[in-house]
């Protein structure tokens, strides 16, 4: 047992040490701080994650500030939509707490490179249920953090977190059907709800998918299938329960808002009637590209795992 401790302990290391040689590799090129003066904000994280998320955090973890609501303009504003969609509630944030305010500009550079090392090292945890080589294990986590959720989404970066979450979700997922137990899956789900709506609906997806395909392809006695999805469709019910209280505020906030204007139906039937243009088309092309290799491996794992039971 000590040994798999230390082992663990020593994958942790180079994990750590790889993520912050690239991310500081690119920044010394880049003359980004702490090599430079410049930085990695743009885009959405100049005019919205820095100065309306990352500010106002500081100051909620200061006690200066509240999550859901604030006085600063008018007669008071409900920030529960944004609390519910930008991720304040991600245990990531705390790490907002070792910079200075007036400093927060540069310590976005730094941030960046610790949420891609907790979201590494999340990988990492559960993959270590694999029995496959340490090289394998520790590749594939960093290849994870330097995944969409991190090249894509950055610009707003309280987003990121939600790839922080997956793994732990996963592991919870699994100590479900492993073990019968469901408090890890619970708390994971209840935080993933609290953090971003729109991407734990996504998760949500996921996980409803990917529970299809493991009662299909099990290989247990056909009477314990219905304990299992109980166990799992209680759980998510007991999340959804727990985060009720700020899901449902967030909700209202975001429906209520002057970006949704139309129903879903208007909204995707105007989307269908458009006329695409050639870019767009060739952006479907690319995705169409991308998502093509991990559909055959998931074919071909389904297919094997129905040929040697493994």
């Amino acid at each position: 047992m000590k040994e798999k401790i230390k082992s663990s302990l020593q994958d942790i290391f180079v994990i750590i040490l790889l993520v912050s040689i690239i991310v500081l590799s690119i920044y010394y090129q880049k003359n980004i701080y702490p090599f430079g003066n410049e930085t990695i904000a743009y885009g959405d994280m100049v005019q919205q994650t820095i100065p309306e998320n990352l500010y106002y955090m500081w100051d909620v973890l200061h006690g200066k500030a509240n999550a859901f609501f604030s006085w600063n303009s008018g007669f008071g504003i409900n920030l529960s939509g944004v609390a519910a969609e930008q991720a304040y509630l991600s245990p990531l944030n705390l790490f907002i707490i070792f910079s200075a305010r007036e400093n927060l500009l540069n310590f976005t550079n730094i941030l960046f490179l610790i949420k891609l090392i907790c979201i590494a090292i999340a990988m990492y945890c559960y993959l270590r249920k694999y029995k496959v080589t340490s090289i394998s294990k520790i590749g594939a986590s960093i290849l994870y953090a330097f995944g969409a959720a991190s090249l894509i989404h950055y610009n707003i970066m309280f987003v990121m977190d939600m790839a922080f979450l997956l793994p732990l979700l996963m592991i919870g997922y699994d100590r479900i059907w492993n073990k019968k137990k469901c408090d890890l899956f619970i708390a994971v789900c209840t935080f993933c709800l609290i953090e971003n709506i729109y991407m734990s609906f996504m998760v949500l997806l996921f996980v409803l998918l990917s529970s299809g395909v493991q009662i299909v392809c099990w290989n247990k006695e056909e009477e314990n299938k219905g304990e299992y999805v109980f166990l799992l469709g209680i759980s998510v019910a007991i999340s959804v329960m727990l985060s009720a209280i700020i899901v449902l505020p967030a909700m209202l906030a975001i429906m209520n808002s002057s970006r949704v204007g139309k129903s879903f139906i208007d909204t995707y039937a105007e989307a269908i009637n458009a006329a695409w243009s050639q870019r767009d088309w060739n952006l479907a092309k690319f995705m169409l590209m991308n998502l093509t290799f991990p559909i055959v491996l998931i074919i071909y794992g389904i297919l094997m795992n129905k040929k040697y039971k493994n």
